[in-house]
């Protein structure tokens, strides 16, 4: 339980800062809901939470057969660039961006083993990511400065897809210790 709190931190405390350094400060989502620090409001942190509680909830379902925690990591790099350059280029260069994610997600899944799952995972990202941002946009919280349909741009959907490989992995380690627990033996 612990674990799992502390992953929905950790995810949460990224999506902030992501959002922050690579959209807010490139101009690429502007908010408007207050109490704001800076320019962005307060109440991402609210709403990256419950995004952090559905993915922590749900990545353990769609696990790697095993915990690698640098490949996690290398993961999270991954993820990190692309958002980085979805901030930086996302707002020029739509069609290319568009076009680089779509591509690195079909090359990432052409050399791996687990295509059903990551599948999976990435459809339901693909979907859930983006609706649930059309959804803030509906409510007013923010805007993309250049979106495409339901209020985000065409490149927010590989962006998530390419996620698929950051939650299995995120899944492997958070059912690792139930695993290891299970697997000990029992002394009386």
């Amino acid at each position: 339980m612990i674990q799992r709190a502390l992953a929905v931190v950790g995810i949460t405390a990224w999506m902030t800062l992501c959002d922050r350094f690579f959209h807010v400060a490139t101009t690429t989502v502007v908010h408007f809901w207050h109490p704001m620090v800076g320019d962005q409001t307060v109440w991402v942190i609210a709403v990256f939470g419950l995004a952090s509680i559905g993915i922590v909830a749900t990545a353990p379902k769609l696990a790697a057969d095993q915990a690698r925690p640098l490949r996690f990591v290398a993961e999270l790099a991954v993820m990190t660039t692309i958002y980085g350059t979805s901030g930086f280029y996302g707002h020029q260069y739509m069609r290319t961006v568009t076009a680089a994610y779509a591509a690195l997600f079909l090359i990432r899944l052409a050399a791996s083993r687990d295509r059903g799952p990551i599948i999976t995972a990435a459809l339901l990202l693909a979907v859930l990511g983006p609706a649930f941002e059309s959804l803030q946009w509906r409510l007013g919280m923010f805007e993309y400065t250049n979106p495409d349909f339901i209020g985000v741009p065409w490149w927010l959907f590989p962006f998530y897809a390419n996620g698929a490989w950051a939650v299995r992995e995120l899944g492997a380690l958070i059912r690792r210790p139930v695993e290891d627990r299970q697997a000990e033996p029992v002394t009386t």
